[in-house]
């Protein structure tokens, strides 16, 4: 192969990985702007979805379970795994978003709203 074509198979390669390890994040946003409401929020969950501070979700089945990091509540411990390019999680978590962002301005008055409810 030559090194043109190489480099070409590096460089769409790098376009179509960051597609499927980011889904979430065009998903979360999607869902919160057809829903009517704050698109920023699921930016940020997408995001917080594939934050580099939790387990590669590809990374899962090559990784002994007692070297998974965990959250430690005390009661309960929760696996830091990752969502990338996972949709049904994504579609999930958005919707809680909107439906607790939609519930929060219901009750919240307007005097504190902007503080509660970003």
């Amino acid at each position: 192969i030559s090194q043109f074509w190489a480099g070409m198979d590096s460089f769409l390669w790098l376009i179509g990985e960051a597609v499927f390890h980011m889904l979430p994040v065009g998903i979360c946003w999607s869902v919160t702007k057809k829903m009517g409401t704050t698109q920023m929020l699921g930016i940020v969950l997408g995001l917080t979805l594939v934050s580099g501070q939790l387990l590669n979700a590809y990374s899962v089945a090559s990784t002994p379970a007692a070297e998974i990091p965990k959250w430690d509540f005390g009661f309960i411990q929760v696996n830091m795994i990752g969502y990338q390019a996972q949709v049904i999680p994504a579609i999930l978590a958005a919707f809680t978003l909107v439906y607790l962002e939609k519930f929060f301005r219901k009750i919240c008055p307007a005097v504190v709203s902007m503080i509660v409810v970003p």
